[in-house]
């Protein structure tokens, strides 16, 4: 994969987890706690799939385009 695909690729995975994370607090005290503690659970599970799955092959690739702060 090219340097600008894969910059492409982890720009759009960040823009899905940022997504995914202002949905649990557009969520927050709007449905019952169950059902929150559910959603953040599987939106836990997908992010990690993101990080660990899609994102890490990029970094090993590409390290410099890991961001400081989940390094």
């Amino acid at each position: 994969m090219s340097r600008d695909l894969a910059e492409r690729i982890a720009r759009e995975l960040f823009a899905c987890s940022g997504k995914l994370d202002r949905s649990i607090a557009d969520l927050n005290g709007a449905v019952d706690d169950e059902f929150l503690q559910r959603y953040r659970r599987r939106v836990g599970q997908i992010m990690g799939l993101l990080y660990i799955e899609f994102l890490g092959d990029i970094f090993k690739q590409y390290p410099d385009l890991e961001p400081e702060s989940i390094k």
